[in-house]
């Protein structure tokens, strides 16, 4: 069985099994990026809540690895990571779909979601332009990618989503199969929903 190290920082429920801790952290990189003038005004002030340096220090990121972001909303963790791993890794957005086949307000809004940020990438190439791009949309849509062939997979402020949509055994089904051999899940919310916790305590207990 593959083993999964799993990073979940999850208010008021955290599950760490392991952290990157016999390499240097990249603190340098990582708060020029954060810093960078790239980034918003508004998006830097939001540093000093989220703490993207330590959080990506702690799940143990390195430049070289293949890294898949789950549902990257309007990019805020894509604009520290896609340049990040731009020269020596491989970045992976995993966004909404961009022409659902269902019209809903939902599917709507998701593709307006979706599309907004396929444009931000566009716009600029020098630091998107490597960023790769596939449709993620559970249950329906879940593949990642090749079996094995990503070193992190993350998300942030998703679970809560895909628990009360009934998704998130999914969605750690197909995060599982994307990773390689003791690659690194890192989850973050805001909260911890007795969807999220039983949906988690379920699939581990499974594995």
């Amino acid at each position: 069985m593959k083993p999964m190290l799993l990073a979940a920082a999850v208010a008021l429920m955290p599950l760490v099994t392991q952290a990157h801790s016999d390499t240097a952290p990249h603190t340098a990189d990582l708060s020029h990026w954060a810093q960078g003038p790239h980034r918003s005004e508004a998006n830097v002030a939001r540093n000093q809540y989220r703490h993207p340096v330590q959080t990506l220090e702690f799940l143990g990121l390195h430049p070289d690895m293949t890294v898949i972001e789950l549902w990257p909303g309007g990019g805020w963790y894509t604009e520290i990571l896609a340049p990040f791993l731009r020269d020596n890794g491989t970045f992976i957005a995993a966004s909404f779909e961009t022409e659902p086949k269902l019209d809903t307000p939902r599917s709507r809004y998701r593709a307006g979601v979706g599309k907004r940020y396929e444009q931000k990438l566009a716009a600029t190439p020098s630091l998107y332009g490597k960023v790769q791009v596939v449709t993620f949309d559970p249950p329906r849509t879940t593949r990642l990618g090749v079996e094995a062939s990503a070193h992190m997979v993350l998300t942030f402020r998703n679970l809560h989503n895909w628990a009360v949509a009934g998704d998130l055994l999914a969605v750690f089904e197909a995060v599982f199969e994307v990773l390689t051999p003791g690659g690194y899940s890192g989850w973050w919310s805001t909260g911890a929903s007795r969807e999220c916790r039983l949906s988690l305590a379920t699939w581990i207990s499974s594995r």
